[in-house]
């Protein structure tokens, strides 16, 4: 299943309207609540939920906030974009997924068993220094946070062109964030360093940092370290689909793209 125009175009057109909310929004739970049901809407549609959510995955900071417990508790858990995205994206794909499991009687693999002991041990230690609400908060943000995403893509990814496709949403995610990187390089000028007040949300991350009078740029991934592991990932995945991409001069152009997109950041780990 290779990326269709029309796959393309929803995706694009997602990406756009997310990012116009996020700034236009002037309050973060507003944001929240009109960017999850146009997840839900389109995600019904979309052929490919794994490539659907790399799409996306780097649209908007994961600028958070927390769920009051409304008296009962502190707070229920935070809320961010990259959670945004797997509760609307990854959970139903999850749900029909598990359901499909449990009709055909499918086994667990060695993988699911040995990811599930890694996190069993975590939420233990956790136990160990925490209480049981922040245990159990821990255990919903794993939940969230990494079986969600393992279980759709291993499960979803069923042949190469799925993969593919999935794998250069990624990528295109990533050839995004390397020309607002390498804008933020030149003009030594954040783009997302205003988003925090447009959703009237305070962020610890996205600041002005230099290294040898140069600007890091972060683009939406708020730090810089993080842009450059995020632009190196996407250089090894475009470097396995170059049989993918038919023009080979298109090919060297995004990929001196992805590389621009890893200088920008001025890490030297993700070099």
């Amino acid at each position: 299943m290779a990326t269709t125009a029309s796959d393309f175009a929803r995706r694009r057109n997602l990406w756009f309207a997310i990012t116009l909310i996020a700034f236009l929004a002037h309050n973060f739970w507003i944001y929240v609540i009109v960017v999850g049901a146009l997840l839900l809407i389109t995600a019904a549609r979309e052929t490919n939920k794994a490539a659907l959510f790399f799409l996306l995955l780097f649209a908007v900071p994961p600028i958070q906030a927390e769920i009051s417990g409304l008296g009962v508790i502190q707070h229920f858990f935070s809320i961010h974009y990259l959670r945004l995205l797997s509760l609307t994206i990854l959970l139903p794909a999850f749900l029909d997924l598990r359901k499909r499991a449990v009709a055909e009687g499918a086994k667990r693999s060695n993988a699911d068993m040995i990811l599930a002991a890694y996190l069993i041990l975590n939420l233990l230690l956790q136990l160990n220094v925490d209480t049981l609400t922040n245990t159990l908060r821990y255990g919903f943000y794993t939940f969230i946070d990494v079986v969600l995403p393992y279980y759709v893509v291993s499960r979803s990814l069923k042949d190469i062109q799925s993969f593919r496709d999935a794998l250069m949403s990624f990528v295109v995610a990533g050839m995004i964030l390397a020309i607002i990187g390498f804008f933020e390089f030149g003009k030594h000028w954040l783009l997302y360093s205003s988003i925090e007040d447009a959703l009237n949300v305070p962020w610890s991350y996205g600041k002005y940092l230099e290294r040898d009078g140069g600007l890091r740029a972060v683009a939406s991934t708020g730090q810089a370290i993080v842009l450059g592991y995020v632009m190196a990932v996407a250089v090894g995945i475009f470097l396995f689909l170059k049989k993918s991409v038919p023009s080979r001069a298109t090919w060297m152009i995004g990929l001196a793209q992805l590389m621009a997109g890893l200088l920008a950041p001025l890490s030297r780990g993700p070099w």
